[in-house]
């Protein structure tokens, strides 16, 4: 499995909002959020994210757990 530090950054910035909306998960990466989100805690506990400070990577990884304990869904865009 390919990670990417994009992943990641994108993770860090909208940490505050949830990690993001579906929609725009889809639309960056390609992946399905289930995916994304375990690509990102993943790469949490990779060397790539060293320069996170502890509270970053736990907000991260919290986030990871909240997201990947929802229950699958559809996507609700139509990809062209």
């Amino acid at each position: 499995m390919r990670v990417t530090m994009e992943e990641l950054e994108f993770a860090l910035r909208w940490r505050h909002w949830g990690g993001g909306e579906d929609e725009d998960i889809f639309i960056q990466f390609g992946l399905h959020p289930h995916q994304y989100f375990l690509r990102v805690r993943m790469l949490l506990s990779t060397p790539a994210a060293e320069r996170l400070s502890y509270d970053e990577k736990d907000h991260i990884r919290r986030i990871c757990h909240a997201r990947l304990a929802q229950p699958h869904r559809a996507p609700r865009w139509t990809p062209h």
